[in-house]
């Protein structure tokens, strides 16, 4: 997405990702490393190369129609 003022906003959807160097491969560590923006979905994996500069977004679903985000450092 390039609406961002200040850089890019990527999403990533790690699901299906299996490994370290399968994510570094997809440039991963590239983006999250950058000045960027990531939404990441399923950061598990790569969690040792995020380091301290994120903030944890948590989406429960209540029903098909609700949804409760739940903001976490």
């Amino acid at each position: 997405y390039h609406s961002i003022p200040h850089g890019e906003l990527f999403h990533l959807d790690l699901f299906r990702i299996k490994s370290l160097d399968e994510a570094f491969q997809a440039g991963v560590y590239e983006i999250i490393r950058s000045q960027d923006y990531a939404f990441v979905e399923w950061p598990e994996l790569i969690e040792e190369w995020i380091g301290n500069e994120w903030q944890r977004i948590r989406i429960d679903v209540l029903s098909n129609e609700v949804r409760v985000l739940k903001i976490e450092r």
